[in-house]
C-alpha cells in the first residue's frame, strides 16, 4: 500500500519534471528532424506554394515521437509560430528568414502556412494523448 503510493508519487514527480523540459526536448527534436530530412528553404518554398504539410515530409516515426513528447503535457499554448522560429533560428536560420515577421516584405502565404503547421502538430499531440488515456 505504502509502496504503491511512493511509486505513484515518484511517477508524478518525474512527469512534472519532464513537463518543464518538454519545450527544450521538442526544440532539439525538431532541429534534428530538419537536419535528417534536409528541410531547407529549397524544400519549404514548394511546400508552401503547394500547401503541403511539413509533417508529411518527415519520417512518420519522427512525427509520432514528437507528438508523444508533446503529449506528455496538457497545455501546448507555448507551442506557437514564434516558438518554432525561435527553436530553429540557431541551426536553420535560412528557413527562419522565410517567415520572419520583422522582415520588410512579409510572405503572408508563408506565415499562414507556418501557422497551419503548428496547429497540425498540436492536434496530432492532443489526439495521441487522448487515444492513450
Amino acid at each position: 500500500m505504502v509502496m504503491d503510493f511512493v511509486k505513484t508519487l515518484t511517477k508524478s514527480s518525474i512527469r512534472a519534471g519532464m513537463a518543464n523540459n518538454i519545450p527544450a526536448i521538442a526544440k532539439g527534436m525538431i532541429n534534428e528532424f530538419f537536419k535528417i530530412n534536409n528541410i531547407t528553404p529549397e524544400t519549404i518554398i514548394p511546400m508552401v506554394e503547394n500547401n503541403e504539410s511539413l509533417w508529411q515530409k518527415l519520417r512518420p516515426e519522427d512525427v509520432v515521437k514528437l507528438s508523444k513528447v508533446l503529449g506528455q503535457i496538457g497545455n501546448l499554448d507555448w507551442l506557437t509560430e514564434k516558438w518554432l522560429l525561435d527553436a530553429l533560428v540557431e541551426k536553420h536560420n535560412a528557413v527562419v528568414s522565410l517567415f520572419d515577421p520583422r522582415a520588410r516584405v512579409k510572405w503572408r502565404k508563408g506565415q499562414n502556412w507556418l501557422k497551419r503547421q503548428v496547429e497540425e502538430i498540436k492536434s496530432n499531440a492532443e489526439n495521441l494523448r487522448e487515444a492513450e488515456e
